[in-house]
């Protein structure tokens, strides 16, 4: 008897334990680029959230729907990521071997006069080890800038049954492939020497945002917005090599083998009508460019060393093109002398050097991608220098930066490291 009052009060106990125990989730709070509600920015409308990540093979999973109302008396400017969307998350990230999950988000709002705005997504990622805990989900905070959004008169009657999606309509993921991250164009007699060494340990993903722009045949940034996203935590990666340009050699380049991936997305608006969904296309569309891995060479400690070469011949992709790049300004150097890559990029080094993920892709996939693709690389963190070994007393290099700015960091970026010599 004493026994069963015993358990009987344990089961009691577990049971007003785990009453008080909030299921493991992600309370997420839009805001505007000045910190106010989204829900306060465009009153009376429905603000529509899909979320997603990658699955194991790279590809893009939709996990979760949500949508707001802000015509309410008190309009949330939250949503929750479900426990069971971060768990979702979590085991496609540990079937890659990642060390977080990223979760993404893209979110429209259905304002009052019927106008679609649509955002560049966004996204946080979320660590494979975290718990739930005794108190209430973690918040995270996403900003969305309302001049990047794409607005779209839709001319909708008012429906109460509507449904917002991302469909995936290209998906091309490449095998291991060389990537130029060192180019190196040599106009003068001189024997010039370039070094690069590159680190990861997270991915990144660039996307083009913008509507219907994968009919362009030339990146035009007034119509493209260029945004890059965090993605997982990654396992520790470096590379590294030098080439060695003599007075004969006018091209050479060094490369890294890792796996390009493009994804094409398109917006989609659905309604009830009678007892079936109607959805049709908005316009608007995502380009996502990544790197789902790379081909290591050998393993020291807990850094993985990729595989690399280098070449003395000009690449047949990678080279920025003057529809989407411009030069850096001139720096000098003198024989004996080296420059740095800092140098060259000033300011905008600190974002990394975004070596050619997009051309790469075009090179191998061209009828199948946008004309522009090339635009587009993907970060990562290099060192490096060029030295000048002579004959010429004094040659002149400089680099290429992107014409257009990056969204969120409001800055032009490195066009990998590609580095003419002149005299």
């Amino acid at each position: 008897m004493k026994r069963t009052k015993l358990l009987i009060g344990m089961t009691l106990i577990t049971a007003i334990i785990l009453s008080f125990i909030t299921v493991e989730g992600v309370n997420v709070e839009l805001t505007d680029e000045v910190g106010r509600p989204i829900t306060a920015v465009f009153p009376n409308s429905k603000v529509f959230v899909n979320i997603w990540t990658f699955d194991e093979s790279g590809g893009i999973v939709n996990l979760q729907g949500a949508k707001l109302k802000t015509d309410l008396l008190f309009p949330s400017s939250s949503i929750t990521v479900s426990y069971d969307t971060i768990r979702k998350a979590k085991e496609f990230a540990k079937k890659k071997g990642l060390r977080t999950a990223f979760i993404g988000i893209d979110v429209a709002i259905l304002d009052e006069k019927g106008r679609l705005w649509t955002f560049p997504p966004v996204g946080f990622d979320v660590p494979l080890d975290s718990f739930a805990t005794l108190s209430r989900p973690k918040t995270v905070k996403i900003t969305l800038n309302v001049e990047e959004a794409r607005v779209t008169d839709l001319h909708l009657p008012s429906f109460e049954r509507l449904r917002y999606e991302w469909r995936t309509v290209k998906d091309i993921g490449l095998g291991y492939t060389e990537i130029p991250v060192l180019i190196i164009k040599k106009d003068c007699d001189s024997n010039v020497v370039g070094v690069v060494e590159m680190s990861y340990d997270r991915s990144k993903l660039s996307v083009a945002f913008g509507h219907r722009i994968s009919d362009l045949l030339k990146f035009d940034p007034d119509k493209i917005v260029v945004k890059v996203l965090d993605g997982s935590k990654t396992d520790y990666y470096k590379a590294g090599n030098t080439i060695d340009l003599d007075g004969h050699h006018r091209w050479g380049y060094v490369y890294v083998e890792a796996k390009p991936h493009y994804i094409f997305r398109k917006e989609y608006l659905c309604y009830q009508s009678l007892h079936r969904w109607v959805c049709f296309e908005t316009g608007n569309e995502e380009h996502i460019v990544k790197i789902d891995g790379f081909k290591i060479d050998h393993v020291t400690g807990r850094i993985k060393v990729i595989k690399s070469g280098s070449k003395l011949e000009k690449p047949l992709y990678g080279i920025p093109s003057s529809d989407y790049a411009i030069p850096t300004n001139d720096l000098r150097m003198y024989e004996g002398g080296t420059v740095q890559l800092e140098e060259f990029f000033d300011g905008i080094y600190r974002l990394g050097i975004g070596i050619p993920v997009g051309a790469t892709i075009k090179f191998f996939k061209g009828c199948e991608v946008p004309q522009w693709l090339d635009a587009i690389t993907v970060g990562v963190d290099c060192t490096g220098s060029i030295e000048n070994r002579g004959p010429n007393e004094l040659v002149r290099v400089h680099g290429m930066k992107s014409k257009y700015k990056v969204s969120v960091l409001n800055c032009q970026i490195p066009m990998g490291f590609y580095v003419e010599v002149l005299t």
